[in-house]
C-alpha cells in the first residue's frame, strides 16, 4: 500500500477535517488565496476518503461547493462553473430530507443553478430550478413557519418560466404556489401582504389568457384580504383600494350581478372619499361612482347620477386624457334626465356639454 493509502485509511477523514476547518478559518480572517487553495484541496481529500452514505458527507460536499463559489467569485474563471454546480447537486442528492441542513443545500443549488442560467442563457437549467425550488417547498412538516417563503419562491420561478415561454401549466401551478402560501394557517403572517399581491397579480395573468368568473372571484377574494391586511393609515391603503375596486368592477362587468354592483358603488366611494380636493385624478374617482348608478332608474337616482358626472367634469383638469370620456358619459347622463323629466334646465345643459364636445 502506497504511503498515501495508508495515510488516509489510518487518519482519513479526523485530518482532512482538521486541515480544510483551519485552512478555510484562515481563508476568512486574512483573506489569503493560498489558504483558499488549501481549503479547496483538502475539502477534497475529505469527500474522497468519506464513503457514499455517510451522514457528513452532504455537509462535505456543501462546504467545498461554498469555497469554490468563494474562489470563482475572486477570479471569474467561467471553467469552474460547470464543477461548482454539480458539487452542489451531490451535495443535496446526499443530504437525507429528515437533515435540517437540507434546505440550505437545495437553496446553494439553485443560486448556482441561477448564476449559471444568467452566464450561459442555457433555458433548460430553468427546469431545474423549479424542480428544486418544488422540493424546497416541500420539505419539512407541514406547518413549518418557513413554508410560505418557499412556496412564493416556487411561485417566482414558475412565472419566470411563463414569462421565458408562455407556458400556461407554469402558470396556473404559479396560482397554486401563492394560493398555499397565503391560505390558512399562513393567512395571519406579517410578511402575507407581498404574497397576496404577487398571486393577484399571476390570478389576472392567468385571467387573461384564459378568462372565466372564478378567476375572478378569486382575484377579488385577494384583493378584499388584501385591502383588510392594510392599515387605514398607511398611503398604501388607498391603492389597496383601487386595485380592489377595478378588480370589482371587472366582476360586474363579466356576471351583472347586482350584489357585485352594490360593493364596487360602495368602494368606489371610499376611494373617492380618500382623494383630497385637487387631486389629478379625483374626476376620474367621480366618475367610477357615477358609472355604478347609470342605468334605468327613477329620478332621484337620475339626478345623483347627473350630480356625480357634473362634479367629475368640473373636477377633472383641461389636459386630462379623460376629459372627453367624462364629458360624454354627463351627456348621456343628462340626456337620460330629460328624457324622465323634459326639463328645459336639462336640455340646456345638455346642448352646452355637447358644444363642448365638438368643440
Amino acid at each position: 500500500m502506497e504511503w498515501g493509502r495508508w495515510f488516509d485509511a489510518r487518519f482519513g477523514r479526523a485530518y482532512w477535517v482538521a486541515r480544510a476547518a483551519a485552512a478555510w478559518t484562515r481563508f476568512q480572517r486574512v483573506q489569503d488565496r493560498a489558504a483558499l487553495d488549501e481549503a479547496i484541496d483538502a475539502y477534497r481529500r475529505l469527500n474522497a476518503v468519506t464513503p457514499h452514505g455517510h451522514p457528513d458527507l452532504g455537509c462535505q460536499l456543501g462546504r467545498l461547493g461554498t469555497a469554490l463559489r468563494k474562489r470563482f467569485e475572486l477570479d471569474g474563471e467561467m471553467s469552474t462553473l460547470p464543477e461548482i454546480v454539480d458539487v452542489h447537486r451531490r451535495a443535496a442528492a446526499a443530504t437525507p430530507d429528515r437533515k435540517n441542513c437540507r434546505p440550505a443545500h437545495l437553496a446553494n443549488l439553485v443560486d448556482v443553478l441561477r448564476r449559471q442560467l444568467e452566464i450561459t442563457g442555457d433555458t433548460t437549467i430553468h427546469d431545474e430550478i423549479v424542480a428544486v425550488r418544488r422540493q424546497l417547498a416541500v420539505w419539512g412538516r407541514g406547518d413549518d413557519p418557513r413554508r410560505p417563503q418557499r412556496l412564493g419562491a416556487l411561485g417566482e420561478v414558475l412565472l419566470e418560466r411563463y414569462e421565458r415561454s408562455g407556458d400556461q401549466a407554469a402558470l396556473a401551478s404559479a396560482v397554486d404556489a401563492f394560493r398555499e402560501a397565503t391560505e390558512p394557517p399562513w393567512h395571519r403572517q406579517t410578511d402575507r401582504l407581498e404574497r397576496l399581491a404577487r398571486r393577484a397579480y399571476v390570478l389576472g395573468k392567468l385571467n387573461e389568457s384564459a378568462p372565466r368568473p372564478g378567476l375572478l372571484a378569486e382575484l377579488v377574494d385577494v384583493r378584499r384580504a388584501q385591502v383588510d391586511d392594510t392599515p387605514a393609515t398607511l398611503p398604501t391603503h388607498t391603492d389597496r383600494l383601487l386595485e380592489f375596486s377595478r378588480a370589482l368592477w371587472a366582476l360586474w362587468q363579466a356576471d351583472r350581478n347586482p350584489v357585485v354592483r352594490n360593493e364596487v358603488r360602495e368602494v368606489f366611494r371610499r376611494v373617492e372619499a380618500l382623494t383630497p380636493e385637487g387631486h389629478r385624478d379625483r374626476g376620474c374617482r367621480l366618475s367610477n361612482v357615477a358609472n355604478t348608478l347609470d342605468g334605468p332608474a327613477d329620478r332621484e337616482v337620475l339626478e345623483e347620477t347627473v350630480e356625480l358626472h357634473r362634479q367629475a367634469v368640473l373636477a377633472t383638469p383641461a389636459d386630462h386624457e379623460h376629459l372627453i370620456e367624462h364629458l360624454t358619459r354627463f351627456a348621456g347622463a343628462l340626456r337620460r334626465l330629460y328624457e324622465h323629466s323634459h326639463a328645459i334646465e336639462t336640455m340646456n345643459e345638455l346642448l352646452e356639454t355637447r358644444r363642448r364636445l365638438v368643440a
